[in-house]
């Protein structure tokens, strides 16, 4: 009975991790590298957002820690997240190089709010000179003498002129600007330096290791996404899963290879749990991952309260136990570190 209650919840397990996985399809939102949004990643509105508001509608509700006169949202003060100028006091972040009236701005300011026109309007720093229309414009330049700190969010930059890094979107060499991708370039701009390692696309991606390769339909072990002119081809060698699985919005753990799904908390060894894993693999059986979960994963949540497994069962109900070989009340099955069922009543087993 318990092996066909295991498999319909396996079943209506994964309808639902497939309806939610439908709702955000990979690469479609929260990259940091891709410019856009209403919203720095620092947490300070954009440029279209208002400026100064009343501290209380910032930090919660104790606002004792502000300086008389900080006119800013409370959580910009001294939130180790760049210098805040034009707030009416110093900001604690700037270390004493700054200004505080509204519209003012001097170097080592990094936001400046409280001008005629509103929003953070901090002048491009000394030694920009890519113009002042390319600085904080949601596009990570590079060549322009100066870091763009305020649209560049890693090291993967460079100020010389004509130079590229891997996070440029767009590279300056005092005359002209370029998409940053390298020569003979044939996929999509957005596919380079995207911590993706693109092949076939006529040059090297700067997110592939040595050996990638880059001829049209070319397949490599270190390829994530294999490009055939305007197709997009499966390619991971390494991937031991479905291949239906790879890419398919829901990060799979245990399948030899990075699933392009996950982010950096996930795993590759079968069996293996990690914070990213969403459903995890150890040979033909695919389960769900719960981190300390330590007997067969098909028995959590499976209409049985199973208690000894590292973690509460949340089918328990009333007093259980999650150390190996223990009993409580609740428990209809008491795991040992053997797997073997130590309940002392009949478990119905």
């Amino acid at each position: 009975m318990r092996g066909t209650l295991v498999t319909m919840a396996w079943v209506v397990a994964s309808l639902l991790a497939c309806s939610d996985a439908g709702s955000n399809p990979p690469n479609s939102a929260g990259d940091p590298y891709s410019g856009g949004g209403s919203s720095d990643t620092d947490g300070h509105p954009g440029d279209s957002d208002l400026s100064v508001a009343d501290p209380g509608t910032g930090g919660g509700d104790d606002n004792s820690d502000l300086p008389a006169g900080w006119s800013c949202l409370a959580s910009f003060y001294g939130n180790d997240d760049g210098c805040d100028c034009g707030c009416g006091a110093p900001d604690l972040d700037c270390g004493g190089a700054s200004c505080s009236e509204p519209g003012c701005y001097v170097d080592g300011c990094q936001f400046c709010y409280g001008g005629a026109s509103g929003g953070n309007q901090c002048p491009a720093p000394e030694g920009w000179s890519c113009g002042e229309a390319t600085w904080d414009d949601d596009i990570c330049d590079c060549g322009c003498g100066v870091l763009d700190y305020k649209d560049c969010y890693s090291d993967a930059t460079c100020i010389e002129p004509g130079c590229r890094a891997r996070e440029c979107r767009a590279c300056h060499d005092g005359a002209t600007t370029s998409d940053c991708t390298p020569d003979h370039w044939s996929c999509e701009p957005a596919a380079y330096g995207n911590f993706i390692c693109d092949c076939g696309c006529g040059a090297e991606d700067s997110d592939c290791e040595l050996g990638n390769c880059t001829e049209s339909g070319c397949q490599s072990p270190v390829c994530d996404v294999c490009h055939d002119g305007s197709d997009t081809l499966f390619c991971v060698a390494a991937w031991s899963c479905d291949e239906a699985l790879w890419g398919d919005g829901v990060c799979d753990c245990g399948c030899s290879y990075t699933d392009i799904d996950c982010g950096v908390d996930s795993c590759v060894d079968e069996g293996c749990i990690a914070p990213a894993c969403e459903v995890c693999h150890a040979g033909a059986e695919p389960f769900f991952c719960i981190e300390g979960w330590s007997c067969r994963m098909s028995f959590y949540s499976d209409g049985f309260c199973d208690c000894g497994c590292g973690v509460l069962d949340p089918e328990c109900v009333g007093e259980s136990c999650s150390t190996p070989g223990c009993t409580a009340d609740a428990c209809e099955y008491c795991w040992d570190s053997a797997g073997v069922n130590q309940c002392p009543w009949d478990s119905g087993d």
